[in-house]
């Protein structure tokens, strides 16, 4: 009786679980809807803060519609002459650029719009600026320049009136604490965040928070801390609605019950993860789950399974065309064959390594070529619009001009009143 009880709260576990996955997609469905929308037919402040929901989606999900997204405000703030437009699409191709490896182009571009943005009084752009300045200075591994922006970040944020948004740049702020090896301030700034978006009730911003300090404990060795943090970015996930982390938050909880040697229960959490993975469509996320199976099989001695697993890992990111996680599928099935005495195996997976990483330079140079032609349409385009401007200027009026003209009014008048009255 108790197994046929089991099985039945099992069905209405699985049963609720795919109708809150349905709900959730459908739900995010209409929302990205209603934010193209407004991206490409709203007014010009209704595009810009579309284009920052759409980029905060695009940069984990699909950096080259983010770049579309940059261009296509630019570009719309260009003919429109909506600057505001204009520096949110430079903003969103910078953090693009830094997102794929180009810091210091992405740096240079957003430092050239921080005078603007700062005199206009945006503190939540200017926040933005800081943040993604500070994690290209992390991609460029200079740790003193990345703390410094994420602390301009943080000061920027504080003057919002928006209780939520002054909290903006604080993860920013422990990253670039961790970078520079303060682990105890870090955990200290992200327990804060977790305080004071608690009392905010933002399951969202607690799901991230609280996965990346499960990381940090993680990779300290507590184990425990660790746990605790991920499961409750697990339930704070699904409060948001979000997939993706879910699957992240089980694959994490993977890795815990691994390291402490259940291998059961962390193969049971890797497919757990995958499956999740697999219908949130989250392409490198389930590339990274058939590489973590084939590690799992791998260090449990089952090779067989492992070569499965990262030949499957391969296969996903070759259709896909993800790059680094073809290079590191080949690179895991190289020393797999190694460790196996099967040199001639291991030797093919090596020149195909080489071949892949060859074409990743070249694709990379093609990109490169591709960012120039795009930043230099983008300069001669303002520069257009700064020429037409200077040509149909005709009179700009100035504040001075009634002053000057009441005052010469009353001067006549009163010359007036002081004529002598002529004698007949």
């Amino acid at each position: 009786m108790c197994i046929i009880v089991s099985k039945v709260q099992h069905m209405r576990i699985v049963l609720l679980f795919v109708l809150f996955q349905w709900i959730t997609i459908y739900s995010f469905g209409q929302q990205m809807e209603q934010d193209w929308k407004l991206f490409r037919t709203g007014s010009g402040e209704q595009r810009v803060l579309a284009a920052r929901e759409l980029s905060k989606f695009y940069i984990s999900e699909g950096k080259d519609s983010m770049r579309v997204i940059g261009e296509e405000l630019f570009f719309y703030g260009v003919d429109n002459k909506f600057y505001p437009a204009i520096e949110q699409g430079k903003l969103i191709i910078s953090e693009y650029l830094i997102s794929t490896g180009r810091s210091s182009e992405g740096i240079t571009t957003i430092k050239s719009l921080l005078s603007n943005i700062q005199e206009r009084g945006d503190f939540e752009q200017a926040c933005y600026a800081a943040k993604v300045i500070s994690q290209g200075y992390r991609n460029e591994k200079d740790a003193k320049s990345a703390l410094f922006w994420a602390h301009e970040a943080v000061k920027v944020a504080k003057k919002s009136k928006d209780k939520e948004k002054q909290l903006d740049g604080q993860i920013t702020l422990a990253e670039a604490l961790l970078m520079n090896k303060k682990v105890v301030e870090a955990v200290a700034t992200y327990e804060s965040y977790i305080r004071h978006m608690q009392r905010l009730n933002n399951p969202r911003a607690l799901s991230t928070a609280h996965a990346r300090l499960g990381d940090i404990y993680r990779i300290q060795g507590d184990l425990n801390k660790a746990e605790r943090n991920f499961k409750i970015s697990y339930i704070q996930a699904e409060k948001a609605g979000l997939i993706t982390p879910l699957g992240h938050a089980i694959n994490n909880l993977g890795i815990i019950s691994f390291e402490r040697g259940d291998t059961t229960l962390a193969r049971k959490q890797f497919n757990d993860a995958l499956q999740i993975r697999i219908k949130a469509q989250d392409k490198q996320a389930i590339c990274d789950s058939y590489y973590n199976l084939g590690d799992y099989n791998f260090y449990i001695g089952k090779i067989d399974l492992a070569s499965r697993y990262y030949k499957t890992s391969l296969t996903f990111a070759e259709k896909h065309n993800l790059r680094v996680a073809q290079l590191d599928a080949l690179k895991a099935l190289a020393n797999l064959y190694k460790s196996a005495d099967m040199y001639e195996e291991a030797l093919t997976y090596m020149e195909q390594h080489e071949l892949v990483a060859e074409q990743l330079s070249v694709d990379q140079s093609k990109d490169d070529a591709d960012i120039v032609a795009m930043e230099l349409a983008m300069h001669k385009a303002e520069l257009a619009a700064g020429q037409a401007s200077d040509k149909t200027t005709t009179i700009t009026w100035r504040w001075e001009w009634p002053v000057i003209a009441i005052l010469i009014f009353v001067l006549m008048l009163l010359a007036f009143k002081q004529q002598p009255a002529k004698t007949a």
